[in-house]
């Protein structure tokens, strides 16, 4: 773990910080290419996604300190931080899709279009930030000796949570920009549909990574007879709503009428 890269003076630059800051950098970039396919104007997508990352990063504190009420209570001194520590996606999520919001009611931009030029890039980018979760230490996930594959975390070898979520949301996204570039070639490329399929992307590599990872009781649920934790019900409710997107999409023949 490297939790503090660096410090400037007495302020300690937090790795957590630095590599959540790279992937919106990297983020930005994808969406503002993908911004001229779907006929959005790549200046006023700069601005929604400087107003995007800020109430998004908003949401997600808000919800993390919601979920760690109990130890925040106790430590209300640790609720403000500069350090962009203590964030979770799915409220980083709400928080989004709250700026797009207030965007598209000023801009008069179509939301289908946007969402499709926004999510698939940012969901490639909450997976890059994976990352930045072993390097911090959190998210990490049950001991399991002898694992090959397995990394040292908090005094034991541990599922690597993080990099499976990485890597099964990242791994979605890139087939869906193949995808995406096939069927712009031949000029069949529905609208919804890549938003529809980033839904399915997060939600898979939320289920599956936190199959191995740890959480506390108060995370946890039980559904149908078997113990959940809430961010796989969530994710599961976001596959179901990309599946049925993907179909409901594919059946309105609105295809994109931006460049490739």
């Amino acid at each position: 773990m490297y939790p503090e890269l660096f410090r400037i003076g007495s302020f300690p630059v937090a790795t957590f910080g630095l590599i959540s800051a790279v992937s919106f950098l990297l983020t930005l970039n994808l969406i503002l290419k993908r911004s001229v396919r779907y006929g959005i104007d790549p200046d006023k997508m700069s601005d929604l996604c400087f107003w995007g990352l800020l109430i998004g990063i908003l949401g997600a504190r808000i919800w993390f300190l919601v979920d760690a009420r109990d130890y925040y209570f106790q430590h209300p001194e640790k609720m403000l931080t500069l350090r962009f520590e203590g964030l979770t996606s799915f409220g980083g999520l709400v928080g989004g899709i709250f700026a797009i919001s207030i965007w598209l009611y000023r801009t008069n931009y179509r939301i289908i279009p946007v969402l499709d030029t926004i999510f698939p890039s940012s969901v490639f980018g909450l997976g890059f930030c994976r990352l930045a979760c072993i390097f911090h230490g959190c998210c990490y996930g049950v001991e399991s000796t002898g694992l090959p594959w397995g990394i040292y975390l908090h005094n034991a070898v541990r599922h690597p949570t993080q990099l499976y979520d990485l890597f099964i949301t990242c791994g979605f996204i890139v087939a869906l920009w193949v995808y995406e570039k096939v069927c712009c070639k031949n000029g069949l490329l529905p609208l919804g549909v890549p938003l529809s399929w980033s839904l399915v992307a997060y939600g898979a590599g939320r289920i599956v990574s936190e199959c191995w990872r740890v959480n506390d009781d108060e995370s946890m649920t039980i559904v149908m007879g078997y113990i959940v934790s809430y961010a796989q019900v969530y994710a599961a409710l976001m596959i179901v709503a990309g599946l049925i997107g993907v179909i409901y999409f594919y059946k309105q023949n609105n295809y994109v009428e931006g460049v490739e």
